[in-house]
Protein backbone atom coordinates (compact mmCIF):
# COMPACT_ATOMS: atom_id res chain seq x y z
CA UNK A 1 0.00 0.00 0.00
CA UNK A 2 3.02 2.46 0.82
CA UNK A 3 4.08 1.32 -2.52
CA UNK A 4 1.22 2.53 -4.38
CA UNK A 5 0.74 5.46 -2.69
CA UNK A 6 4.12 6.82 -3.47
CA UNK A 7 3.78 5.91 -7.00
CA UNK A 8 0.70 8.10 -6.88
CA UNK A 9 2.39 11.26 -5.41
CA UNK A 10 5.35 10.52 -7.68
CA UNK A 11 2.83 10.29 -10.85
CA UNK A 12 1.07 13.45 -9.75
CA UNK A 13 4.38 15.95 -9.18
CA UNK A 14 5.24 14.91 -12.53
CA UNK A 15 1.93 16.42 -14.30
CA UNK A 16 1.56 19.09 -12.39
CA UNK A 17 3.50 21.25 -14.83
CA UNK A 18 3.73 21.33 -18.35
CA UNK A 19 4.85 23.37 -21.44
CA UNK A 20 8.61 24.03 -20.90
CA UNK A 21 11.10 23.17 -24.14
CA UNK A 22 9.78 21.19 -27.08
CA UNK A 23 7.66 22.98 -29.05
CA UNK A 24 5.36 21.31 -31.52
CA UNK A 25 3.09 22.96 -34.68
CA UNK A 26 -0.09 24.65 -34.40
CA UNK A 27 -2.88 22.52 -34.21
CA UNK A 28 -5.12 25.42 -33.55
CA UNK A 29 -6.12 26.24 -36.94
CA UNK A 30 -7.80 22.67 -38.25
CA UNK A 31 -9.75 23.69 -41.86
CA UNK A 32 -8.79 22.12 -44.78
CA UNK A 33 -6.96 23.97 -47.41
CA UNK A 34 -8.96 25.59 -49.53
CA UNK A 35 -12.32 26.44 -47.40
CA UNK A 36 -10.43 29.23 -45.39
CA UNK A 37 -12.58 32.01 -47.89
CA UNK A 38 -15.81 30.29 -48.39
CA UNK A 39 -15.76 30.46 -44.62
CA UNK A 40 -14.78 34.09 -44.35
CA UNK A 41 -17.47 34.82 -46.57
CA UNK A 42 -20.06 32.57 -44.90
CA UNK A 43 -19.59 34.59 -41.30
CA UNK A 44 -19.09 38.13 -42.79
CA UNK A 45 -22.39 37.71 -44.46
CA UNK A 46 -23.42 36.45 -41.05
CA UNK A 47 -22.42 39.59 -38.98
CA UNK A 48 -22.42 42.55 -41.38
CA UNK A 49 -25.82 43.61 -40.53
CA UNK A 50 -27.80 45.85 -38.22
CA UNK A 51 -27.00 45.61 -34.82
CA UNK A 52 -29.78 48.21 -33.70
CA UNK A 53 -31.26 45.94 -31.17
CA UNK A 54 -27.87 44.58 -29.30
CA UNK A 55 -29.15 42.21 -27.78
CA UNK A 56 -27.97 40.86 -24.54
CA UNK A 57 -26.20 37.36 -24.62
CA UNK A 58 -28.13 34.48 -21.90
CA UNK A 59 -28.59 31.32 -23.90
CA UNK A 60 -25.86 28.98 -24.40
CA UNK A 61 -26.33 27.05 -27.46
CA UNK A 62 -27.38 23.62 -27.90
CA UNK A 63 -24.06 22.71 -29.13
CA UNK A 64 -21.50 24.05 -26.22
CA UNK A 65 -19.04 22.79 -24.33
CA UNK A 66 -19.24 20.74 -22.00
CA UNK A 67 -17.82 22.01 -18.90
CA UNK A 68 -16.18 18.61 -17.33
CA UNK A 69 -14.69 20.22 -14.07
CA UNK A 70 -12.60 16.87 -12.84
CA UNK A 71 -9.22 17.43 -12.59
CA UNK A 72 -8.52 13.86 -13.80
CA UNK A 73 -9.55 14.85 -17.27
CA UNK A 74 -6.95 18.17 -17.38
CA UNK A 75 -4.62 15.27 -15.57
CA UNK A 76 -5.35 12.55 -18.82
CA UNK A 77 -4.21 15.02 -21.06
CA UNK A 78 -0.64 15.66 -19.53
CA UNK A 79 -0.17 12.04 -18.20
CA UNK A 80 0.85 11.14 -21.72
CA UNK A 81 3.44 13.09 -21.91
CA UNK A 82 5.88 12.05 -19.21
CA UNK A 83 7.75 9.13 -18.59
CA UNK A 84 5.48 7.05 -15.62
CA UNK A 85 6.99 6.30 -12.46
CA UNK A 86 6.84 3.04 -11.17
CA UNK A 87 8.28 0.73 -8.67
CA UNK A 88 8.60 -3.05 -9.78
CA UNK A 89 5.89 -2.05 -12.35
CA UNK A 90 5.55 0.42 -15.10
CA UNK A 91 1.64 -0.32 -15.44
CA UNK A 92 1.54 0.60 -12.22
CA UNK A 93 0.95 4.70 -12.40
CA UNK A 94 -1.18 4.03 -15.39
CA UNK A 95 -3.64 1.59 -13.10
CA UNK A 96 -3.52 4.62 -10.93
CA UNK A 97 -4.10 7.22 -13.37
CA UNK A 98 -7.28 5.46 -15.01
CA UNK A 99 -8.91 3.82 -12.21
CA UNK A 100 -7.65 5.31 -8.91
CA UNK A 101 -8.83 3.52 -5.87
CA UNK A 102 -10.07 6.24 -3.20
CA UNK A 103 -12.29 8.55 -5.75
CA UNK A 104 -14.63 7.98 -8.99
CA UNK A 105 -12.38 7.28 -11.73
CA UNK A 106 -12.28 9.20 -14.76
CA UNK A 107 -14.70 7.11 -17.09
CA UNK A 108 -17.25 7.46 -14.62
CA UNK A 109 -16.62 11.36 -14.00
CA UNK A 110 -17.49 11.93 -17.47
CA UNK A 111 -20.41 10.20 -17.99
CA UNK A 112 -22.13 11.87 -15.02
CA UNK A 113 -21.47 14.67 -17.41
CA UNK A 114 -22.68 13.32 -20.48
CA UNK A 115 -25.86 11.85 -19.40
CA UNK A 116 -27.91 15.04 -19.71
CA UNK A 117 -26.66 15.39 -22.88
CA UNK A 118 -27.11 12.12 -24.51
CA UNK A 119 -30.95 9.60 -25.15
CA UNK A 120 -31.34 6.81 -22.65
CA UNK A 121 -30.71 4.37 -24.95
CA UNK A 122 -27.17 5.76 -25.93
CA UNK A 123 -26.41 6.29 -22.28
CA UNK A 124 -27.10 2.53 -21.35
CA UNK A 125 -25.27 1.66 -24.41
CA UNK A 126 -22.41 3.53 -22.51
CA UNK A 127 -22.63 2.74 -19.23
CA UNK A 128 -22.53 -1.09 -20.41
CA UNK A 129 -19.35 -0.64 -22.24
CA UNK A 130 -17.70 1.21 -19.02
CA UNK A 131 -19.20 -1.35 -16.51
CA UNK A 132 -18.24 -4.58 -19.13
CA UNK A 133 -15.40 -3.95 -21.26
CA UNK A 134 -13.61 -1.26 -19.11
CA UNK A 135 -13.77 -3.22 -16.10
CA UNK A 136 -12.70 -5.80 -17.92
CA UNK A 137 -9.66 -4.05 -18.98
CA UNK A 138 -8.81 -2.94 -15.46
CA UNK A 139 -8.35 -6.35 -13.87
CA UNK A 140 -6.60 -7.48 -16.67
CA UNK A 141 -4.25 -4.68 -16.92
CA UNK A 142 -3.65 -5.18 -12.93
CA UNK A 143 -2.83 -8.77 -13.30
CA UNK A 144 -0.33 -7.98 -16.29
CA UNK A 145 1.41 -6.05 -13.78
CA UNK A 146 1.50 -7.93 -11.32
CA UNK A 147 3.09 -10.44 -13.13
CA UNK A 148 5.62 -7.84 -14.49
CA UNK A 149 6.44 -7.53 -10.75
CA UNK A 150 6.79 -11.13 -10.24
CA UNK A 151 8.41 -12.21 -13.78
CA UNK A 152 7.07 -15.00 -14.98
CA UNK A 153 6.55 -16.31 -19.00
CA UNK A 154 3.21 -15.30 -19.11
CA UNK A 155 3.61 -11.86 -19.06
CA UNK A 156 4.63 -10.67 -22.65
CA UNK A 157 2.13 -13.03 -24.05
CA UNK A 158 -0.55 -11.60 -21.35
CA UNK A 159 0.88 -7.58 -22.92
CA UNK A 160 -0.06 -8.68 -26.15
CA UNK A 161 -3.04 -10.14 -26.32
CA UNK A 162 -4.43 -7.03 -24.47
CA UNK A 163 -2.89 -5.01 -27.14
CA UNK A 164 -4.36 -6.56 -29.60
CA UNK A 165 -7.90 -7.00 -27.72
CA UNK A 166 -7.53 -2.98 -27.26
CA UNK A 167 -7.37 -3.23 -31.11
CA UNK A 168 -10.23 -0.70 -32.54
CA UNK A 169 -11.96 -0.48 -28.93
CA UNK A 170 -12.44 3.37 -29.30
CA UNK A 171 -15.18 2.49 -32.07
CA UNK A 172 -17.35 1.81 -29.57
CA UNK A 173 -17.86 5.62 -28.31
CA UNK A 174 -18.44 6.31 -32.25
CA UNK A 175 -22.08 5.90 -33.36
CA UNK A 176 -22.85 5.85 -37.25
CA UNK A 177 -25.89 6.96 -39.09
CA UNK A 178 -28.10 4.23 -38.00
CA UNK A 179 -28.49 6.30 -34.78
CA UNK A 180 -29.97 8.95 -34.83
CA UNK A 181 -28.65 12.44 -34.29
CA UNK A 182 -25.15 10.85 -34.13
CA UNK A 183 -23.28 13.71 -35.07
CA UNK A 184 -24.45 15.42 -32.08
CA UNK A 185 -23.75 11.88 -29.86
CA UNK A 186 -20.30 12.01 -30.84
CA UNK A 187 -19.75 15.08 -30.33
CA UNK A 188 -20.82 14.74 -26.26
CA UNK A 189 -18.77 11.67 -26.39
CA UNK A 190 -15.49 13.26 -27.69
CA UNK A 191 -14.11 13.19 -24.18
CA UNK A 192 -14.45 9.44 -23.82
CA UNK A 193 -13.13 8.65 -27.00
CA UNK A 194 -10.21 11.08 -26.04
CA UNK A 195 -9.60 9.27 -22.97
CA UNK A 196 -9.93 5.83 -24.87
CA UNK A 197 -7.35 7.00 -27.02
CA UNK A 198 -5.05 8.10 -24.78
CA UNK A 199 -5.54 5.30 -22.46
CA UNK A 200 -4.59 2.47 -25.92
CA UNK A 201 -2.10 5.44 -26.56
CA UNK A 202 -0.47 5.45 -23.22
CA UNK A 203 -0.43 1.29 -23.05
CA UNK A 204 1.45 0.92 -26.25
CA UNK A 205 4.62 3.27 -25.44
CA UNK A 206 4.78 1.18 -21.98
CA UNK A 207 5.43 -1.52 -24.23
CA UNK A 208 7.18 -0.22 -26.17
CA UNK A 209 9.90 2.39 -23.21
CA UNK A 210 9.48 -1.17 -21.20
CA UNK A 211 9.83 -4.38 -24.20
CA UNK A 212 12.85 -5.65 -22.19
CA UNK A 213 10.91 -5.43 -18.37
CA UNK A 214 7.49 -6.86 -20.14
CA UNK A 215 9.96 -9.34 -22.16
CA UNK A 216 8.62 -8.60 -25.65
CA UNK A 217 10.10 -9.40 -28.89
CA UNK A 218 11.72 -7.08 -31.87
CA UNK A 219 8.72 -7.80 -33.95
CA UNK A 220 5.98 -7.53 -31.09
CA UNK A 221 7.89 -3.88 -30.58
CA UNK A 222 7.46 -3.30 -34.23
CA UNK A 223 3.66 -4.46 -33.94
CA UNK A 224 2.97 -2.19 -31.36
CA UNK A 225 4.49 0.77 -32.91
CA UNK A 226 2.47 0.13 -36.26
CA UNK A 227 -0.73 -0.27 -33.65
CA UNK A 228 -0.04 3.34 -31.88
CA UNK A 229 0.64 5.04 -35.88
CA UNK A 230 -3.03 3.44 -37.22
CA UNK A 231 -5.20 4.40 -34.41
CA UNK A 232 -3.41 8.11 -34.21
CA UNK A 233 -2.51 8.84 -37.97
CA UNK A 234 -4.38 6.68 -40.04
CA UNK A 235 -6.81 7.98 -42.44
CA UNK A 236 -9.35 6.58 -40.11
CA UNK A 237 -7.03 7.58 -36.80
CA UNK A 238 -7.71 10.03 -33.91
CA UNK A 239 -6.14 12.98 -35.21
CA UNK A 240 -8.42 12.89 -38.62
CA UNK A 241 -11.66 11.43 -36.57
CA UNK A 242 -11.23 15.25 -34.21
CA UNK A 243 -10.14 17.19 -37.15
CA UNK A 244 -13.43 16.32 -39.31
CA UNK A 245 -15.82 16.58 -35.99
CA UNK A 246 -14.38 20.36 -35.93
CA UNK A 247 -14.93 20.92 -39.68
CA UNK A 248 -18.45 19.20 -39.37
CA UNK A 249 -19.51 20.96 -36.47
CA UNK A 250 -18.15 24.30 -37.74
CA UNK A 251 -19.84 24.31 -40.78
CA UNK A 252 -23.53 23.19 -39.02
CA UNK A 253 -22.80 26.51 -36.72
CA UNK A 254 -22.35 28.22 -39.73
CA UNK A 255 -25.36 27.54 -42.00
CA UNK A 256 -27.54 27.54 -38.59
CA UNK A 257 -26.69 30.65 -37.28
CA UNK A 258 -27.70 34.44 -36.85
CA UNK A 259 -25.69 37.50 -35.97
CA UNK A 260 -26.54 36.96 -32.47
CA UNK A 261 -25.79 33.83 -32.02
CA UNK A 262 -23.24 32.81 -33.85
CA UNK A 263 -20.12 34.02 -31.66
CA UNK A 264 -21.42 32.04 -29.10
CA UNK A 265 -22.26 28.81 -31.37
CA UNK A 266 -18.98 28.58 -32.85
CA UNK A 267 -16.49 29.71 -30.39
CA UNK A 268 -18.74 26.78 -27.74
CA UNK A 269 -17.45 24.50 -30.57
CA UNK A 270 -14.25 25.48 -30.70
CA UNK A 271 -13.78 25.41 -26.63
CA UNK A 272 -14.88 21.88 -26.73
CA UNK A 273 -13.29 20.20 -29.34
CA UNK A 274 -9.99 22.43 -28.25
CA UNK A 275 -9.96 20.88 -24.65
CA UNK A 276 -11.31 17.25 -25.71
CA UNK A 277 -10.12 16.84 -28.55
CA UNK A 278 -7.26 19.09 -30.41
CA UNK A 279 -4.89 19.49 -27.33
CA UNK A 280 -4.77 15.60 -27.08
CA UNK A 281 -3.00 15.81 -30.65
CA UNK A 282 -0.16 16.77 -30.16
CA UNK A 283 0.80 14.67 -27.18
CA UNK A 284 -0.58 11.48 -28.78
CA UNK A 285 1.99 12.62 -31.80
CA UNK A 286 4.60 13.31 -29.57
CA UNK A 287 4.16 9.49 -28.11
CA UNK A 288 4.75 7.94 -31.48
CA UNK A 289 7.47 10.41 -32.84
CA UNK A 290 9.63 10.44 -29.47
CA UNK A 291 8.75 7.16 -27.32
CA UNK A 292 11.60 7.46 -24.87
CA UNK A 293 11.18 10.41 -24.54
CA UNK A 294 10.87 12.58 -21.52
CA UNK A 295 11.26 16.00 -22.49
CA UNK A 296 8.20 18.21 -22.00
CA UNK A 297 6.26 19.98 -24.88
CA UNK A 298 4.88 23.04 -25.70
CA UNK A 299 0.83 22.74 -25.96
CA UNK A 300 -0.06 25.77 -28.16
CA UNK A 301 -3.69 25.03 -28.96
CA UNK A 302 -6.12 27.93 -27.75
CA UNK A 303 -9.83 27.45 -27.06
CA UNK A 304 -12.56 29.80 -26.08
CA UNK A 305 -15.26 30.84 -23.79
CA UNK A 306 -18.75 32.22 -24.92
CA UNK A 307 -19.42 36.12 -24.35
CA UNK A 308 -20.88 38.01 -21.41
CA UNK A 309 -22.79 40.81 -22.45
CA UNK A 310 -24.29 41.90 -25.42
CA UNK A 311 -23.99 40.83 -28.86
CA UNK A 312 -22.13 43.42 -30.63
CA UNK A 313 -19.95 43.90 -34.45
CA UNK A 314 -16.92 44.33 -33.05
CA UNK A 315 -16.78 40.89 -31.01
CA UNK A 316 -18.31 39.06 -33.82
CA UNK A 317 -15.23 40.27 -36.13
CA UNK A 318 -12.87 38.49 -33.95
CA UNK A 319 -14.47 35.19 -35.62
CA UNK A 320 -12.77 36.98 -38.84
CA UNK A 321 -9.24 37.47 -36.67
CA UNK A 322 -8.02 34.28 -35.71
CA UNK A 323 -5.20 36.61 -34.19
CA UNK A 324 -4.29 38.83 -31.42
CA UNK A 325 -5.82 40.09 -29.21
CA UNK A 326 -8.22 37.02 -28.79
CA UNK A 327 -5.58 35.22 -29.99
CA UNK A 328 -2.18 35.16 -29.05
CA UNK A 329 0.37 35.24 -32.05
CA UNK A 330 2.96 32.28 -31.91
CA UNK A 331 5.98 33.07 -32.00
CA UNK A 332 9.16 30.76 -32.41
CA UNK A 333 6.93 28.40 -31.28
CA UNK A 334 5.06 29.43 -27.98
CA UNK A 335 2.34 31.53 -27.99
CA UNK A 336 2.87 35.52 -27.10
CA UNK A 337 2.40 36.33 -23.32
CA UNK A 338 0.29 38.94 -21.47
CA UNK A 339 2.57 40.72 -19.33
CA UNK A 340 0.07 43.62 -18.35
CA UNK A 341 -3.03 44.72 -18.19
CA UNK A 342 -4.86 47.99 -17.88
CA UNK A 343 -8.28 49.23 -17.32
CA UNK A 344 -10.43 51.94 -17.88
CA UNK A 345 -13.05 53.28 -15.52
CA UNK A 346 -16.46 54.56 -16.51
CA UNK A 347 -18.44 56.72 -14.02
CA UNK A 348 -22.39 56.48 -14.32
CA UNK A 349 -23.74 58.74 -11.52
CA UNK A 350 -20.33 58.20 -10.29
CA UNK A 351 -20.70 54.68 -9.46
CA UNK A 352 -17.29 53.25 -10.95
CA UNK A 353 -18.12 51.03 -13.78
CA UNK A 354 -15.55 49.05 -16.86
CA UNK A 355 -15.26 50.69 -19.89
CA UNK A 356 -12.00 49.49 -21.77
CA UNK A 357 -9.08 47.82 -21.05
CA UNK A 358 -5.33 48.04 -22.85
CA UNK A 359 -3.64 44.65 -22.95
CA UNK A 360 0.37 44.28 -23.12
CA UNK A 361 2.13 41.70 -24.99
CA UNK A 362 5.81 40.50 -24.17
CA UNK A 363 6.71 40.74 -27.45
CA UNK A 364 5.72 44.77 -27.16
CA UNK A 365 2.74 44.12 -28.60
CA UNK A 366 -0.48 46.32 -27.48
CA UNK A 367 -4.12 46.73 -27.98
CA UNK A 368 -6.70 49.41 -26.74
CA UNK A 369 -10.08 47.99 -26.29
CA UNK A 370 -13.29 49.99 -25.43
CA UNK A 371 -13.33 53.26 -24.20
CA UNK A 372 -10.38 55.45 -23.00
CA UNK A 373 -10.61 57.29 -19.83
CA UNK A 374 -8.55 59.37 -17.51
CA UNK A 375 -9.18 57.17 -14.94
CA UNK A 376 -6.76 54.22 -15.55
CA UNK A 377 -5.23 51.32 -13.61
CA UNK A 378 -2.31 49.00 -14.50
CA UNK A 379 -1.34 45.88 -13.04
CA UNK A 380 2.15 43.71 -14.54
CA UNK A 381 1.48 40.04 -14.14
CA UNK A 382 5.10 39.38 -12.86
CA UNK A 383 5.65 35.93 -14.62
CA UNK A 384 2.04 35.05 -13.27
CA UNK A 385 -0.87 34.01 -15.38
CA UNK A 386 -4.86 34.78 -15.15
CA UNK A 387 -6.28 31.66 -13.86
CA UNK A 388 -9.92 32.91 -13.38
CA UNK A 389 -11.88 35.88 -14.50
CA UNK A 390 -14.91 37.04 -12.58
CA UNK A 391 -17.55 39.25 -14.73
CA UNK A 392 -20.47 41.63 -13.27
CA UNK A 393 -22.72 42.59 -15.46
CA UNK A 394 -25.83 42.22 -17.36
CA UNK A 395 -25.91 43.94 -21.00
CA UNK A 396 -22.88 45.94 -20.13
CA UNK A 397 -19.53 44.77 -18.04
CA UNK A 398 -20.00 46.74 -14.66
CA UNK A 399 -16.51 44.81 -12.74
CA UNK A 400 -13.75 42.75 -13.49
CA UNK A 401 -11.63 40.50 -10.92
CA UNK A 402 -8.57 38.53 -11.95
CA UNK A 403 -7.33 35.49 -9.66
CA UNK A 404 -3.99 35.21 -10.85
CA UNK A 405 -1.36 32.20 -10.46
CA UNK A 406 0.48 34.07 -7.64
CA UNK A 407 -2.57 34.22 -5.38
CA UNK A 408 -2.94 37.91 -6.14
CA UNK A 409 -7.06 39.05 -6.55
CA UNK A 410 -7.70 42.33 -8.11
CA UNK A 411 -10.86 44.01 -8.84
CA UNK A 412 -12.07 46.89 -11.08
CA UNK A 413 -15.19 48.64 -11.23
CA UNK A 414 -17.77 48.04 -8.56
CA UNK A 415 -21.29 45.71 -8.74
CA UNK A 416 -24.54 46.79 -8.67
CA UNK A 417 -26.09 47.82 -5.44
CA UNK A 418 -28.09 46.29 -4.76
CA UNK A 419 -27.20 42.73 -6.79
CA UNK A 420 -29.26 41.98 -9.15
CA UNK A 421 -31.03 38.52 -8.18
CA UNK A 422 -30.49 38.02 -12.22
CA UNK A 423 -28.29 34.20 -12.23
CA UNK A 424 -26.29 35.67 -15.45
CA UNK A 425 -25.26 38.14 -13.65
CA UNK A 426 -22.15 36.89 -12.27
CA UNK A 427 -20.23 35.16 -14.46
CA UNK A 428 -16.76 33.07 -14.39
CA UNK A 429 -14.34 32.33 -17.02
CA UNK A 430 -12.08 29.45 -15.50
CA UNK A 431 -11.11 26.00 -16.75
CA UNK A 432 -9.39 23.16 -14.87
CA UNK A 433 -5.67 23.10 -15.66
CA UNK A 434 -5.61 25.87 -18.23
CA UNK A 435 -5.09 29.43 -17.93
CA UNK A 436 -6.44 32.68 -19.33
CA UNK A 437 -4.52 33.86 -22.82
CA UNK A 438 -6.09 36.35 -23.83
CA UNK A 439 -9.55 38.08 -23.66
CA UNK A 440 -11.61 40.47 -25.75
CA UNK A 441 -13.62 43.42 -24.78
CA UNK A 442 -16.01 46.14 -27.02
CA UNK A 443 -18.57 48.80 -25.93
CA UNK A 444 -20.27 49.41 -29.30
CA UNK A 445 -21.52 52.55 -27.68
CA UNK A 446 -23.47 54.10 -30.50
CA UNK A 447 -25.62 51.12 -31.22
CA UNK A 448 -26.16 49.51 -27.89
CA UNK A 449 -26.79 53.22 -25.92
CA UNK A 450 -24.38 51.95 -23.23
CA UNK A 451 -22.02 55.64 -24.02
CA UNK A 452 -18.83 54.45 -22.56
CA UNK A 453 -19.37 51.35 -20.78
CA UNK A 454 -18.05 48.13 -22.07
CA UNK A 455 -20.61 45.76 -23.75
CA UNK A 456 -19.37 42.69 -24.02
CA UNK A 457 -16.05 40.88 -22.87
CA UNK A 458 -15.12 36.85 -23.69
CA UNK A 459 -11.62 35.04 -23.52
CA UNK A 460 -9.36 32.29 -24.99
CA UNK A 461 -7.71 29.81 -22.88
CA UNK A 462 -4.38 27.71 -23.15
CA UNK A 463 -3.35 24.82 -21.38
CA UNK A 464 -0.53 25.38 -18.12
Amino acid sequence: MFLLKLIYILFLCNIVNIIKSKSLPDYSSNIKEGKELEIFNNIKSKIDVSYDKCPISHDVPVISALNIESEKIKKLLTFVLYKIPYIGSPLEGFSIAFWPDQEKDVWLEIKDKVKNVIDKNTLLTISGILSGDIRMYKERINQLSSEIKNPTNNASSHYMNIAEDLIGFENKFMFDKNYADYKNINYHLLPLYSTVISMKASYYTIGIKYSKKIGLTSNEVLKIKNYITNIIKSKDGANNYINNMLEDSLNNAYSTSNQFNIYNKIMSIKGHIGIHGLEYIPMWNNLIDNPFSDEKININIISYSILVGRVTLNINKQLLNISQPLTPNLINGTRNAIVSIGVYIWRIHNAPRIGGINIFFKNGDNYSLGESTSEYKKFDLNGSVIKTLQVHGDGAIDRLVFYLSDKRILSYGEEKIPKPSNRNYEKKFEEDSHHISSLFLSNDAYNCGLAGQAANIAVSYQLD
